[in-house]
Order: C-alpha cells, then structure tokens, then sequence
C-alpha cells in the first residue's frame, strides 16, 4: 500500500528520514534551476536543517510522541500512553530532549568547523554524519517503546542512520580527494 506514505495526517507525520531525501531532491532541483552548485545549496543549508531538527525535537515533546524506555533516572517524564489518553507512562527517557541536545551539539560543531573544511559539500555530509551517530544512540533509549525494531533489538532508524552514515562518509572522502571542487569558503561561481 504505497500510497499510505502520504496519509500524514493519520499516520502522525513524515520521519526525519523521509524528509531528509525529499529535502535533497528539492534541493538538487532547485540547484540546477538556478544554475548553481548543489553543494554549496546544501551547506548553506545545513546550520539551518540542524537548528530546525533540534527545535522540532521539542515538538515531539509537547506532542507526547517519540518518548523513550522506562526509566528510574530522575528527569524521567511521562507521556499519554496514545494521544489525548488519560493513561500515562512510566517515567520514561524524554529522548525528544536527547535528540534536541545532540542537534545542538551538532550545529555548535559544525560552526567551529566550517571555515576549515576544504571542499563544499562537506559541512553538509558532516552534519549527516553526526545527526546519524546521534540518531543511533538516541535510538538505544527508545528500545522499541515508540521506534519499530527490525531484528535482535536493532531499529529501522538505526538501519537508516548506518546508511546515511556510511554514505555521507564515503561522500566526504570522495569529495576530499576531488580537488578540483570548489574551496568551502569561497564564492560560488554560478556553474553548477
């Protein structure tokens, strides 16, 4: 039923994921309507996609979705067992906060390292690799309560993380040893 992928208004929402490959395919489009390059699209991009995906983490809070295990910690928190059920949790890892911090923590690195990386496109494949590492670990705390496990404990999200993680690092090697690709921080010459 392909066509469920698109019910987002009974399925709760697209997936970070999802949103991720449809973000690159607008942004490959609009690079070359306008004639530039698609790296330097998406590193301008990416202090924006990593501020953005921590603040929507807090959504995920408010909302009561994408909460972790049972917890004894004591910043635990309790969630509504289903949306606008009166029955709640036990105190249970606010991985919506884990999430939030770790792309905080992500775009802080990504600012003291900006100036230093030497081709475009590698700020971008930099945040896609920590936002995976990240996702992987949140993922651990979840342990299946609101993420779908796959096999032997292992999730969807993590699955997907490990291959964005291994692409992006292939891409930022490959994108290293290029040389002829534009230096990170200069001007972009227009052509794509």
């Amino acid at each position: 039923r392909p066509m469920e992928i698109l019910y987002i208004w009974r399925e709760g929402g697209l997936s970070f994921h999802g949103g991720l490959l449809g973000g690159v395919l607008a942004g490959l489009e609009f690079a070359r309507r306008q004639g530039v390059r698609f790296w330097t699209v998406a590193d301008m991009a990416t202090p924006g996609l990593a501020l953005g995906y921590g603040i929507a983490r807090f959504g995920c809070l408010l909302n009561g979705c994408c909460y972790g295990a049972p917890t004894e910690l004591p910043w635990g928190m309790r969630f509504p067992l289903w949306p606008d059920s009166p029955i709640m949790t036990d105190p249970s890892h606010p991985t919506q906060i884990y999430s939030a911090l770790g792309s905080f923590l992500a775009l802080a690195v990504l600012l003291l390292v900006r100036r230093r990386l030497e081709v475009r496109g590698q700020l971008f494949l930099l945040y896609l690799m920590l936002y995976a590492a990240v996702r992987g670990v949140v993922e651990i705390f979840r342990e299946g309560y609101t993420a779908r496990v796959l096999v032997a404990g292992i999730t969807e999200a993590q699955v997907a993380s490990a291959v964005i993680f291994a692409a992006a690092l292939v891409g930022f090697v490959v994108l290293r040893r290029g040389g002829s690709t534009e230096a990170a921080g200069e001007g972009d010459a227009g052509a794509p």
